[in-house]
């Protein structure tokens, strides 16, 4: 029999935000059993993936009959797809009597209209946790009454770590893209922005680490727009994401949606100065914290204007960078985040 504390679901992959997620809380939360759910490679076929889908609940059950684990963290996203996965895991969780507690970290408002599927499932959780006070309120009026929390993601705490024993010492030349490399990312308007820049400041240079569907579309953009010093890294973790973190001064996301990218809260982590649209929780973090620049605009040259702000005020500069630093090891240190995930449990 386990004597895990914790069930948390987990994706397969051990890319993107929920991977992320459940790889820097884990070690703060005490015992924990991590179940693993979707696949593991894209290249499995429609037959494997349909089985693969109806085994989840079933194999969740079994670790559940097993398991001595009382608290269930689902984490998931607002999608049709997830809320017919892991609405049947909080069903199951239920039904053995767990206490169950929703992350949901991406956020799908369109999917929102269906009611049924959402009262079916997720609506069954004893508690939820979202990433920006707007998913809160939009959740209220789809019907959810039970208490619904506002929580920052975890970040890695090698990296608040390694950052807090370094001081900062940027020469303001880098410029870092770090996320899915993917039209609503805002990689495309990025690569404008940088353009405009370069004409500017010719010793810029501008990183871009992920992959994703529109990698080959913005390599090839980059060179049929001649735009020069744009370096595409490709998927970084560990060590090098630490040394690209530190070696960079700015770092810019302009999506079209978010949850609330922990790309962001990284970058804060390093006293970079963010670049980025209010949407999703950023909205709700610049709140608290002025990161940098909040833009509704997609236009580069409004952003390269607020560029030049930072760009040319030593004193602006160093000031928000070792703000961002600081609120990111009071805010985002896993840590942190598992203590406030332990409270909301505890009042279930």
């Amino acid at each position: 029999m386990s004597n895990s504390k914790f069930i948390i679901t987990s994706p397969k992959s051990h890319q993107g935000g929920v991977a992320s997620f459940v790889s820097n809380i884990k070690p703060f939360l005490g015992v924990v059993e991590v179940f693993y759910r979707g696949r593991s490679s894209i290249s499995q076929n429609i037959l494997g993936r349909f089985f693969s889908s109806c085994l989840i609940p079933v194999r969740f059950a079994c670790l559940l009959l097993r398991s001595k684990a009382k608290k269930t963290l689902i984490n998931s996203s607002l999608s049709v797809g997830s809320m017919l996965r892991d609405g049947a895991l909080i069903r199951t969780a239920k039904l053995f009597n767990r206490n169950v507690l929703l992350f949901i970290h991406g956020f799908k408002r369109k999917d929102l209209s269906n009611k049924k599927l959402l009262k079916w499932g997720y609506f069954r959780a004893d508690k939820i946790v979202v990433l920006a006070s707007e998913f809160k309120q939009l959740l209220t009026d789809a019907g959810f009454s039970k208490q619904i929390e506002v929580l920052f993601n975890p970040i890695d705490a090698k990296l608040i770590e390694n950052f807090a024993d370094n001081p900062i010492r940027k020469d303001k030349r880098d410029i870092l893209f770090l996320s899915r490399i993917e039209k609503d990312k805002g990689v495309f308007e990025a690569l404008d922005w940088f353009k405009l820049l370069k004409n500017r400041y010719p010793d810029l240079i501008f990183h871009i680490a992920g992959d994703g569907s529109a990698k080959y579309d913005a390599e090839r953009y980059a060179n049929d727009q001649n735009i020069k010093d744009v370096i595409f890294h490709g998927f970084m973790s560990g060590n090098k994401k630490i040394t690209m973190l530190s070696k960079c001064s700015f770092f810019i996301l302009m999506s079209y949606q978010e949850g609330l990218p922990i790309s962001i809260l990284e970058a804060m982590s390093a006293g970079q100065i963010i670049f980025t649209r209010p949407v999703g929780g950023i909205k709700d973090l610049y709140e608290q914290c002025k990161f940098g620049v909040m833009l509704d605009s997609l236009s580069p040259d409004v952003f390269a204007e607020a560029f030049e702000q930072y760009y040319n005020n030593p004193d602006l500069f160093n000031f928000t960078s070792n703000n961002n630093q600081q609120f990111a090891k009071t805010h985002f240190h896993p840590s942190i985040v598992a203590e406030k995930i332990k409270k909301i449990f505890d009042s279930i």
